[in-house]
């Protein structure tokens, strides 16, 4: 998760930032696929620069180019420095990615705002109709984020009650307690290779495939540095998990072991 969010932030930045030089370098090539001038979009590359250059001065277009290009060329050099930062950040405190994430998409929202703002320069008008477009679609984008990465934050509670051990929260689960097979500690857990779930720096919940099982565990991790407790149940059916702090881990694992050895 971690390599693939700094591959995007850096594809994205690169990609923003040659985006925007392409603007300065060929702005009648941009002014060509705005919606403004779809009404001689049809006429040739020639004309159309010979239309845009009778109906704007030079000093306007530059001014245009300037303006619309500089919020995307330095959201585009932010995000390239950033995902290195995140990267150092992100190895010290797995959490950070949760940050980071808003953080690249609101980086991609101002940049994207004020670049469609700075066409006044162009058209003599704010553009409020694609402006209010932008922030509703980000906001749709975003806010559903917000309940589902908090519930996932959230760390679980684990409950003894009518012959279960049940583990609430974002992909709990009710474990029969006749069926538990072990209950014991480790410092590491296998690789994954595939997941149904979510995961995000050192959260990770849902359901794991891993070789060296043989098949997919329940994972309900809240720390990466935290000891690791093993539930294994059923037709070797494996749930593993842990809590922020490991002082929390080694209480539910003592409850447990207990509730087993009876």
């Amino acid at each position: 998760m971690l390599l693939f969010s700094i591959i995007m932030y850096l594809f994205t930045g690169i990609l923003m930032y040659f985006s925007a030089e392409y603007m300065r370098k060929k702005p009648y090539s941009q002014l060509r696929n705005d919606i403004y001038f779809r009404k001689i979009r049809h006429l040739s590359p020639r004309a159309f620069e010979l239309v845009i250059k009778e109906r704007y001065t030079a000093e306007v277009i530059e001014r245009w180019v300037y303006k619309s290009s500089k919020p995307i060329r330095i959201a585009g050099i932010f995000l390239i420095g950033f995902a290195f930062v995140d990267y150092l950040i992100t190895r010290m405190y797995p959490d950070f990615m949760l940050i980071s994430i808003f953080v690249f998409i609101l980086v991609i929202a101002i940049a994207g705002f004020f670049s469609l703002y700075n066409r006044r320069y162009l058209t003599g008008k704010v553009p409020i109709g694609w402006l209010i477009s932008l922030v509703v679609i980000m906001a749709l984008s975003t806010i559903p984020l917000i309940p589902m990465m908090t519930k996932a934050y959230k760390e679980s509670s684990i409950i003894i009650e009518n012959e279960n051990i049940r583990i609430t929260g974002t992909s709990g689960l009710d474990i029969p307690i006749a069926e538990v097979d072990i209950i014991f500690l480790a410092d590491t857990i296998p690789s994954f290779h595939s997941r149904v779930g979510f995961a995000a720096g050192a959260i990770r919940k849902g359901d794991f495939g891993s070789k060296s099982l043989q098949h997919k565990a329940r994972l309900i991790l809240n720390s990466s540095e935290s000891l690791f407790l093993y539930i294994i149940y059923g037709d070797n059916r494996y749930v593993i998990l842990n809590f922020r702090r490991e002082e929390r881990t080694l209480e539910v694992y003592q409850q447990l072991k207990g509730l087993n050895q009876d």
